[in-house]
């Protein structure tokens, strides 16, 4: 019976023991909430001070950075990198913010010391979707570049064609209290003459002739106008200062 009561009271101790070994072994799992997000139907909006840009990931882009981000040790304080560019990533989730800042390789949540190291450098899966607004500005000779402003009263939609079914798109929504409320840049490749992007949203590219479908059905929207690189400065600038 001794022996009985001996075991019953080290099985919790030893539980307790493996409980905080794996904390330790896995810093993830108690900093940053990264579970959480990932679990969550999070939006993360990425912020370049430097170049001054502000970028919300699309579903695809969001899962692949969210993917990059695993802890895999703390750093002590002297092994702190010297100063060098690095992203904002403001998440918003469960009606929560998290701030958080990250040159790629190191991670830490804005106004704290304690920084960690990351499995996977995460830095080019960032510029590839600052690379896609670049293109905008400085679109390559052989792009064939077309706006279209009229889509629906909310939205613009900008397109770039690359190559023969594959395009960059921007989609800038407004809002009726701000100038922009987002802004998204997709990578995507035309299917049967279609670009799905988030949510119910396609755009068919049949013959070059853009047309905007919400839920299957064609909006009849395909007026298009000129949208001046001054005008995209300018809806970037007030989107950046809104979320820096």
């Amino acid at each position: 019976m001794c022996n009985k009561r001996k075991i019953c009271l080290f099985l919790p101790l030893l539980a307790m023991i493996f409980s905080a070994s794996a904390k330790e072994t896995n810093p993830q799992t108690d900093y940053l909430e990264l579970n959480r997000i990932k679990n969550e139907e999070s939006v993360i909006t990425i912020v370049d001070e430097q170049r001054e840009i502000a970028l919300v990931l699309n579903k695809e882009q969001r899962n692949a950075l969210l993917d990059k981000l695993e802890v895999s040790k703390k750093l002590e304080a002297k092994d702190f990198p010297s100063p060098c560019k690095a992203y904002k990533l403001n998440v918003y989730y469960d009606t929560q913010y998290l701030y958080l800042i990250t040159n790629g390789k190191t991670i830490c949540q804005s106004g704290s010391s304690e920084m960690y190291e990351l499995l996977n450098d995460c830095s080019g899966t960032i510029e590839a979707v600052f690379g896609i607004y670049e293109a905008f500005l400085n679109p390559p000779p052989t792009a064939k570049n077309n706006s279209a402003t009229d889509f629906i009263v909310t939205s613009h939609y900008l397109l770039q064609k690359r190559d023969k079914n594959r395009y960059y798109v921007l989609e800038l929504t407004y809002g009726s209290g701000l100038p922009v409320t987002a802004i998204r840049a997709f990578d995507a490749s035309a299917s049967k003459n279609f670009i799905q992007l988030d949510g119910d949203e396609k755009i068919s590219v049949k013959n070059d002739e853009y047309e905007l479908y919400i839920k299957g059905k064609k909006t009849g929207a395909n007026i298009f106008t000129d949208y001046s690189l001054k005008s995209l400065k300018a809806d970037m600038h007030s989107f950046y200062m809104y979320h820096k």
